[in-house]
């Protein structure tokens, strides 16, 4: 399998979302050999996705490598191939090489081992600017860069591997990485497939005229009469038996401003209808269906029969009076 073939085109990168993470491409690592390629080949690719990311407004972020002075906060367990350095390590070991900047809002890390992630704030720094994918590459693929796209992947993070921005000690390890692990946890891209997903972003918000899709935000002001099924007209009627619910409407407090809290179920006109028809009854000699009356008629007798029906016209012409008020209230003009 050839790890540089094309593979499936990637979709635009949106660069809000995107952070570019350089793994050790610094002047100690830089120096030893790598392969299949080079370190200054490597470097090339690297520079190329930096240029265009900090031109597209993407996350540069430069990882190094390096223990504190006294070595103490370094990896010391036992191992069968212990890794052992020539001499000690030079003043410049964990210094950026020249050609990737740094430029101004790159993000810095400092690591202790393989992994970026692992006791530093990689994590949150991304989380904080809401990336959710990452393009890797660095030295040495099989290490530094494995280990970190092993923990991207556990976090969650989208991933984009440049396969030629990166090179490990043996071609064997370079390759055995690239085709075997990283196509499990992301896409094996090159560096030109990548630059083109980034650049078919901004074709694409350049191909949009700057235009705003806000059918969403149209939608979330969309009146709630527009997305909700008609109500009821006032002149249907309720079928006999079944309680209908009723929209809200403020009750009418002369001398007070009505407020959310001023409340109440408005009777409908069918009702006060029913309401005029059983108190004509009543002064007829009819019987009134008791289910036709939302306000109580008191006096049965002779005697309080016409101080009930006075009390019931009185809280009649109240509700009434009450609705044309609320109707003036909610309907101005």
């Amino acid at each position: 399998m050839n790890h540089l073939a094309p593979l499936e085109p990637l979709e635009p990168l949106d660069p809000a979302r995107t952070a570019l993470v350089l793994i050790d491409l610094q002047r100690g690592i830089a120096a030893a050999p790598t392969a299949p390629l080079t370190a200054a080949q490597v470097i090339a690719y690297s520079h190329r996705l930096v240029d265009a990311c900090r031109e597209a407004g993407v996350l540069v972020v430069l990882v190094r490598v390096t223990p504190s002075p006294d070595g103490r906060d370094a990896l010391h367990p036992p191992v069968d191939a212990p890794v052992t350095w020539q001499g000690s390590r030079p003043a410049d070991f964990a210094e950026i090489v020249p050609e990737l900047g740094p430029a101004p809002g790159d993000v810095f890390v400092t690591k202790r081992q393989w992994g970026a992630f692992y006791g530093t704030e990689l994590d949150l720094q991304l989380r904080r600017r809401g990336i959710t994918t990452i393009v890797l590459g660095g030295i040495s693929t099989d290490i530094g860069v494995e280990s970190t796209a092993r923990d991207a992947y556990e976090r969650g993070y989208a991933q984009i591997f440049a396969a030629d921005a990166m090179a490990a000690r043996s071609a064997d390890n370079h390759a055995h990485t690239v085709t075997q692990v990283f196509p499990r946890i992301g896409r094996v891209r090159t560096t030109d497939e990548i630059l083109a997903a980034l650049a078919g972003h901004e074709t694409g918000s350049a191909g949009s005229g700057g235009a705003v899709d806000t059918s969403r935000e149209a939608g979330a002001c969309t009146p709630t009469s527009a997305r909700r099924p008609r109500a009821r007209a006032a002149d249907e009627r309720e079928t006999p038996g079944v309680r209908a619910s009723r929209p809200l409407v403020p009750a009418a407090h002369p001398g007070r401003a009505l407020s959310p809290a001023m409340y109440t179920r408005e009777p409908g006109p069918h009702r006060l209808e029913a309401q005029d028809a059983a108190l004509s009854r009543r002064r007829s000699g009819v019987r009134i269906p008791l289910g036709l009356l939302s306000l109580p008629l008191r006096g049965r007798g002779a005697k309080n029969g016409r101080a009930g029906d006075d009390r019931a016209t009185a809280r009649l012409d109240a509700t009434r009076a009450a609705r044309e008020v609320t109707h003036v209230a909610l309907y101005p003009g």
